[in-house]
């Protein structure tokens, strides 16, 4: 299988996603720490940190960040942003010092497609959190994947060598609880990834088993909203 996150996409990522907005989803972080923490928040663990975007804005707010992820090529793009970078797969990870909060940001979790792989993957957050510490995470909603479905889009945006174009071809297993999307890139780059859809009931499980209490699932961005079948994405806030 292809590798995941190679060194080709990587070299792309940033502008991909240039859109995304990472400061304003960072503020949300620092709104939830504040508002649902039990002490103030400093020292943040950014796991799947990918390229660093989310833990460049959270420094910018004053947060010391540790990014971990298992992409070298990920990795290294983010090293140029001056961000601490750990390279691990996160369900393996084990640094041996705990952090005020944790994140889990861009469908992370939704990386780990099966019941085991969830699980450790919370689980080796929740060992890397003081007591009473948070632990955000965005994921893909089952209600709205299902209502609207999967569909073929095309961007094109700019970099440094000029316009490229990224189409993406989707498709849904129900049975499994995935998308397939697969990035077609100009001229020759091809990934696919496999992204899990989570239900509500599915995710107290999860943050339960794992030794959390779930305090809040909201829309995301829209985080004061509750979820339906319009929001393809939430994110859920759990204490430690």
């Amino acid at each position: 299988m292809p590798e995941l996150f190679g060194p080709a996409y990587a070299a792309l990522y940033d502008s991909l996603y240039a859109a995304k907005d990472y400061a304003g989803e960072s503020r949300l972080i620092q709104r939830v720490l504040n508002e649902y923490g039990s002490f103030p928040a400093h020292r943040v663990l950014d796991l799947g940190c990918g390229s660093g975007r989310h833990a460049v804005e959270l420094a910018k707010l004053g947060y010391c960040v540790t990014g971990v992820d298992r992409s070298a090529a990920m990795l290294a793009e983010a090293e140029r942003k001056g961000v601490r970078l750990i390279q691990s797969d996160l369900k393996e990870l084990e640094l041996e010092e705990t952090f005020d909060a944790a994140i889990m940001m861009f469908a992370v979790l939704g990386y780990q497609l099966t019941n085991d792989d969830v699980d450790a993957a919370l689980r080796a957050a929740h060992r890397h959190l003081r007591p009473g510490a948070l632990l955000i995470f965005d994921c893909w909603y089952g209600p709205a994947v299902l209502a609207q479905k999967p569909s073929d889009r095309t961007i094109v945006v700019d970099t440094s060598n000029g316009p490229i174009t990224r189409r993406s071809t989707a498709t849904l297993d129900v049975c499994r609880r995935v998308c397939n999307v697969t990035f077609h890139i100009d001229p020759d780059l091809t990934e696919t990834h496999t992204v899990r859809y989570f239900f509500a009931d599915e995710i107290l499980r999860f943050v339960k088993s794992a030794g959390f209490d779930l305090l809040r699932f909201g829309a995301f961005p829209e985080f004061d909203r509750d979820p339906g079948p319009d929001t393809w994405n939430v994110m859920a806030v759990a204490r430690s």
